[in-house]
């Protein structure tokens, strides 16, 4: 099993370099390139929406956790959350959409509506993740801090 653990500060530079630490990580325990940059890609982003959508009001840092068991991986962000905020509803609404359709669908349509509006941007990641990982993304509220979640199976060949 490898595991990652730590508390990172709420700043748009960590999630970047997030995404390299995890994709080092990853390539050094399962050796496959495409995993890594995956699982980077899934840092990266789950890390962003902890930044955007964390209550950063009285300081503090999110949670960022990495869980590689056999082929499965997990990667997990929890940020202070304020619930006047809506941003758990908004999370929860994305990913309604990502499972009342297939994750594909929830995927394109939000890619049409971006190009179809001049300057709208965002809410793809979660969406990317379901579609070209066939992840679990889950999202939950517990002892003041929101929780998002991706669990997905690498596609990998161990005996490379």
């Amino acid at each position: 099993m490898t595991t990652l653990a730590l508390v990172a500060r709420p700043e748009w530079a960590n999630a970047a370099s997030l995404r390299t630490a995890v994709a080092a990580i990853v390539k050094a325990a399962v050796g496959d390139v495409e995993a890594a940059t995956n699982a980077g890609m899934v840092a990266c982003e789950l890390s962003e929406n902890a930044i955007k959508y964390g209550d950063w009001s009285h300081g503090g840092g999110f949670a960022f956790r990495l869980v590689l068991e056999g082929r499965e991986l997990l990667v997990e962000v929890a940020s202070p959350y304020d619930p006047s905020s809506g941003s758990f509803e908004r999370l929860q609404c994305i990913l309604r959409t990502i499972h009342d359709r297939s994750a594909q669908q929830a995927y394109l349509q939000r890619l049409t509506e971006v190009a179809e509006k001049t300057g709208e941007i965002g809410q793809l990641g979660l969406r990317r993740i379901a579609h070209e990982l066939s992840a679990r993304v889950t999202a939950y509220v517990e002892n003041d801090l929101l929780s998002v979640r991706a669990i997905w199976h690498l596609d990998i060949d161990r005996s490379r």
